[in-house]
């Protein structure tokens, strides 16, 4: 369908158009934020901060 279109009364079809069924790459990204929240063994910034090596200053 696309092949015959021509112009001008249609624009010139350029490229590969296909449907392919694969993840999005912001459905990909959402999914490693929530697995790096389930393996974390920080909770908060507060627990990070908390982590380690700390002193204080009198």
């Amino acid at each position: 369908m696309l092949a015959n279109m021509s112009p001008p009364e249609f624009p010139a079809a350029l490229g590969v158009i296909r449907s392919v069924k694969a993840p999005t790459v912001e459905s990909a990204v959402w999914e490693s934020v929530e697995h790096e929240k389930k393996v974390s063994p920080y909770k908060s910034v507060d627990d990070l901060l908390k982590a380690g090596n700390t002193w204080s200053i009198d």
